[in-house]
């Protein structure tokens, strides 16, 4: 998956300005950087608005902390847990746009006050690291949204003659004819997800990329979900920084970037963890959650017995 940071590149050539280009929304805020979802206070917990991006521009990005449950793995270890779920709603009201890659991930870390802050800089550690476990969906890369297809493909048979009369060859003769076939194809939006891993083995990162369909050229889907279960080394708080990226054929010409250049977006603050909190959102569409046995919803990395919550199944592999 391409990274959520990469250095962003002014220079266009003349033919991407003249026929509308294709940008990052992480590298190109729409707003001119001045939409920053801050921690109100800065030590707020667990906030709910993640991200809202773009309130005033026709591409809305929202993304919303559904679930979060602290607790333990089993009775028996007594290990502690959370289990975070995340909504997104990426929307786009200008007619003929549309997302046609979405990545997204959350990164996780010890939290640490200002003044710890200050006094850790100049070092790195993550210290007492959550570790990501399982996640869904898309622990194993995932088709669907399938679309079949006629297609057709002609081809050209040939056939050249030397002819040879008294010895002379006056040169060649071509009979041509063309030549079509049809064939079934079948396309499909595609999920993806993994997790990144320090040099001790915590899994500190987990990620998600989808991709559109490319026959209908659609899109990907306005909503989706996204779940994290995480094994914790003791009770104290955590954080995550928050990543997005969106791509697409957004038809930007020259005049339009002449003074409207996309600058980039203003990250936004950490979403501080707090395992003495109350849960939120326990019930999921019917399903409750057993804070205490936070394992049971897991299938090797893949929280598997979380498929019939809307938008967690693992759907069709390819």
């Amino acid at each position: 998956m391409p990274s959520l940071s990469t250095p962003r590149n002014d220079m266009l050539d003349q033919r991407q300005l003249e026929t509308g280009v294709t940008l990052n929304l992480f590298e190109a805020s729409l707003d001119e950087g001045t939409i920053r979802q801050k921690n109100t206070p800065t030590d707020q917990i667990q906030r709910m608005v993640i991200t809202d991006r773009n309130p005033t521009s026709p591409y809305k990005i929202q993304v919303l902390l559904r679930t979060c449950i602290h607790g333990t793995m089993d009775i028996q270890t007594k290990q502690p847990a959370s289990l975070i779920i995340v909504d997104y709603s990426i929307m786009i009201t200008k007619e003929g746009a549309r997302f046609s890659t979405v990545d997204t991930s959350f990164e996780f870390s010890e939290y640490l006050t200002p003044a710890e802050q200050a006094e850790a800089a100049g070092s790195f550690s993550r210290g007492t690291c959550p570790s990501v476990i399982a996640y869904a969906p898309f622990e194993e890369p995932v088709r669907f949204n399938y679309m079949a297809s006629e297609e057709s493909k002609k081809t050209q048979l040939e056939v050249k003659l030397s002819p040879e009369v008294a010895g002379v060859k006056p040169g060649e003769v071509s009979f041509g004819q063309e030549r079509e076939s049809t064939y079934s194809r079948r396309y499909f939006d595609q999920g993806l997800g993994g997790r990144n891993f320090d040099q001790n083995g915590c899994a500190y990162r987990v990620w998600w990329n989808l991709i559109q369909n490319k026959k209908d050229n659609a899109g990907v889907p306005p909503k989706f979900r996204v779940a994290i279960l995480l094994q914790r080394t003791g009770t104290g708080k955590f954080q995550a920084k928050f990543g997005f990226a969106a791509r697409g054929g957004f038809g930007y010409r020259l005049e339009e970037l002449t003074n409207r250049w996309l600058r980039r977006t203003a990250v936004d603050d950490p979403i501080i963890f707090d395992p003495s909190a109350d849960p939120i959102g326990s019930d999921l569409d019917g399903m409750k959650i057993d804070q205490q046995e936070l394992r049971k919803l897991k299938v090797g990395s893949e929280l598997a017995n979380l498929g019939r919550v809307w938008g967690l199944n693992q759907l069709q592999k390819p």
